[in-house]
């Protein structure tokens, strides 16, 4: 019988020669790939985030404007105010309407709601230059 100094059995390695240039070609490729994907999108998401924010918050300013102005239209200055005078006609009191302000914000903010609940999607274009930092 004989001698063994290391008794262990051996640990078997993947046979790496029989991995073909082929598909060691591919696999580089592949990773290759993957690796400017995630590159681009770590680049490209503080950019996208940002044209998302302005977009959003244009359309947001031009829907609040047109409804403010057309809720707007139906009222004047003194169905919200009234003005006393005393005698010798000195301003001596300014009362506001809050019964009627309060409607024509709660009018303002439905409508509001109700354009921005009609908008399906916005559209958000990237110029290739600000995602390449140039």
């Amino acid at each position: 019988m004989k001698d063994k100094i290391y008794s262990r059995p051996r640990i078997k390695l993947p046979n790496i020669r029989g991995f073909s240039s082929v598909k060691m070609i591919f696999l580089i490729l592949f990773f290759s790939i993957l690796l400017g994907i995630f590159s681009f999108f770590k680049i490209a998401y503080p950019v996208f985030k940002s044209t998302c924010e302005t977009s959003a918050g244009s359309k947001g300013i031009k829907i609040i404007n047109t409804e403010v102005n057309n809720v707007m239209k139906g009222y004047k200055y003194d169905d919200l105010i009234s003005v006393e005078k005393d005698s010798e006609g000195n301003i001596s009191l300014i009362k506001a309407n809050v019964i009627e302000i309060n409607k024509i914000v709660s009018e303002i903010i439905s409508n509001i709601q109700l354009e921005f609940d009609k908008i399906p999607r916005l559209t958000v274009a990237i110029n290739m230059g600000s995602v390449s930092r140039n």
